[in-house]
């Protein structure tokens, strides 16, 4: 756990002052501007320095992974979560015909891509009551034209926790067809994840994961790896992006990893790599335990 003597060597920047605003902009300790001087040093080698970019993006991979349940496969990168979200929408290629359930506790990133489509699905609004999202409000909003239903752990607006297992069942139940999104960003690091359950989960970078801008993780299970794949151009999602055929056809990369579809942002995930493992790290030397994805019960059996 940090004492006194450790906040004031690795935050120095916090001496004098208490900080309250971690939800907005964190203030990453030393060890992510050391990653950063790391990155840089890499990058002064040019192409040479390429072998410690995607190492240092490996290592991101797995400690992300364990960060929120789920395997190294299972989890890539993008630059925000807006990003994430933007290529959900394309993953998913809904429809007028089709429903998507938001919150109006939920981030503009996870809310207003299905406003701005060619052909937008009918939006449904979850709405508050008394700065808490109860569900029986959520229930006569799903049926089985609901594709997806976003939803945010912890809100960026009020700091509401979402009452997990009673949504999730209720999206299950009433809503077969229907894909769970859920944006951590003011969670991990922050909180015991309980949604154990989602079928993708996005978070930035640089809340309460200490990290810094550039940077969006996306969890998702091998069991949708083929339903959400996106349909976007780039290349690092590519299979064959330098092979022979490559102005003939693109072959995507499936699941998570289709959200990558452009050269990594290294030096977000220099730090990124850096304060998970810091956060864990102080985790490992306190009685609590480090606030990550327990294993979803899919995952047990």
């Amino acid at each position: 756990m940090l004492t006194d003597s450790t906040r004031r060597r690795d935050f120095p920047a916090l001496e004098g002052i208490t900080y309250l605003n971690t939800a907005a902009e964190s203030i990453p300790p030393l060890c992510v501007g050391e990653a950063i001087q790391t990155y840089w040093r890499d990058k002064e080698r040019g192409m040479k320095g390429r072998d410690a970019h995607f190492a240092q993006v490996e290592a991101c991979r797995e400690i992300s992974a364990r960060m929120i349940g789920l395997e190294p496969s299972e989890v890539s990168f993008c630059s925000c979560s807006s990003e994430a979200y933007n290529l959900l929408a394309s993953a998913l290629n809904l429809g007028a015909t089709d429903e998507v359930v938001v919150t109006d506790l939920d981030f503009p990133a996870g809310a207003t891509p299905w406003l701005t489509a060619i052909e937008s699905p009918q939006t449904q609004l979850w709405k508050a009551r008394d700065g808490e999202l109860q569900v029986k409000d959520l229930l006569p909003l799903l049926n089985e034209h609901t594709r997806l239903v976003q939803v945010s752990l912890v809100s960026f607006y009020n700091g509401h926790r979402l009452a997990w297992r009673p949504f999730c069942d209720a999206v299950r139940n009433l809503a077969p067809q229907a894909l769970i999104s859920v944006d951590v960003t003011q969670a991990l690091g922050r909180v015991m994840l309980d949604c154990v359950d989602a079928d993708i989960v996005i978070s930035s970078t640089h809340k309460w994961t200490l990290g810094i801008h550039g940077g969006g993780i996306i969890g998702i299970p091998q069991r949708n790896a083929g339903r959400l794949t996106t349909h976007a151009g780039g290349w690092y999602h590519l299979r064959n992006a330098f092979d022979a055929d490559r102005f003939e056809r693109a072959d995507t990369k499936t699941g998570a990893a289709s959200f990558s579809v452009g050269m990594p942002n290294f030096v977000s995930l220099y730090a990124l790599n850096a304060s998970l493992r810091y956060l864990e790290d102080v985790a490992s030397r306190t009685s609590s335990p480090m606030p990550t994805l327990s294993p979803p019960r899919w995952r047990q059996a």
